[in-house]
């Protein structure tokens, strides 16, 4: 018989930046399946730390990559799958308001991003709590299954939502690679969807563009 049991949970994010009253652009980003938060967070190290904020939450669930010589974190797995998103959702938002609690939003840009698995994650976590994102960037990774248009009514009509995928995307190609970007444009009828030239890997530049 499986039993479940509540209890405190200390868990690790990572930020990069100075958040103060300069700051003009706060970034919430989410890392792809088998990364940690603290390696994927450097790819956002050409911002301005003065003007930008970077919060990058991690999966609580790790394990071992590359013959063990490495640690990588997930966000969710089929086991207990309900259960893996709840918690995952109330540590993403425990970790937002913390660190955003005295953010006056007419003053600062909010841009969600997720890499990979992470774009489910973002997703979920924006519907579930209707975060006030200014824009929404899915790298590589297809929006929750679940979640339709309707999901998104909350959004500022200003809002702008970009889907990117790599030409070379060794997971996404051919017909894989069509049928991604119509999903996208399903979920986002008027989001912006673009390729660039990449495999399926967080590029700087690609990233220097869109953000």
């Amino acid at each position: 018989m499986e039993k479940r049991i509540n209890l405190t949970l200390t868990a690790p994010y990572h930020t990069s930046g100075n958040l103060t009253t300069s700051t003009k652009t706060i970034i919430v980003a989410f890392h792809g399946y088998g990364q940690l938060a603290k390696y994927f967070i450097r790819k956002f190290d050409f911002l301005d730390d003065s003007k930008y904020y970077v919060i990058a939450p991690q999966g609580l669930s790790k394990f071992y990559v590359k013959n063990h010589t490495r640690v990588g974190a997930s966000w969710m797995t089929k086991e207990n799958r309900l259960l893996d998103l709840k918690n995952q959702l109330d540590y993403v938002q425990t970790v937002f308001e913390a660190e955003t609690q005295t953010i006056d939003w007419t003053k600062v840009r909010l841009i969600v991003l997720g890499f990979s698995q992470g774009v489910a994650t973002v997703s979920r976590w924006a519907t579930t709590y209707q975060i006030p994102f200014d824009k929404l960037i899915a790298y590589a990774g297809q929006i929750a299954y679940e979640l339709t248009e309707k999901d998104f009514d909350f959004m500022k009509s200003e809002a702008e939502v970009i889907g990117l995928l790599g030409d070379n995307d060794q997971f996404y190609n051919g017909e894989n690679a069509t049928k991604f970007e119509a999903a996208f444009q399903v979920v986002f009828p008027k989001g912006r969807f673009e390729q660039f030239k990449g495999k399926h890997e967080v590029l700087r530049h690609v990233l220097q563009r869109v953000l």
